[in-house]
């Protein structure tokens, strides 16, 4: 993970403030919370992700090392995982009966 300065994150953290004030603790998951990583360090939101990049909104480019439940076995952006849901979308989704 890239070291960044604050002024670096500087729009994630205006962005983290008012996610605390409209969102208890800033986010749903507390191993989202921006506590959880170090200021300045860690990066407090990913707007873009692919294979084990990730890039902030202010641009910067991280490792994604802790990555989420789906992420950890097939990365961001897998082409063979965008290329199924697609087909399903084709489909439909959320059928009023069971599918």
């Amino acid at each position: 993970m890239a070291i960044v300065k604050e002024s670096r994150v500087k729009k994630s953290l205006e962005l983290w403030k008012h996610a605390e004030d409209i969102i208890m603790n800033g986010t749903q998951l507390y191993s989202k919370m921006a506590s959880v990583g170090v200021k300045g360090v860690s990066p407090i939101f990913f707007v873009k992700a692919d294979g084990v990049y990730a890039w902030d909104y202010e641009g910067n480019k991280y490792i994604d090392y802790t990555m989420g439940l789906g992420p950890c076995f097939v990365g961001y952006n897998n082409p063979k995982v965008k290329k199924a849901i697609q087909k399903h979308l084709e489909i439909g989704s959320l059928f009023s009966l069971p599918s």
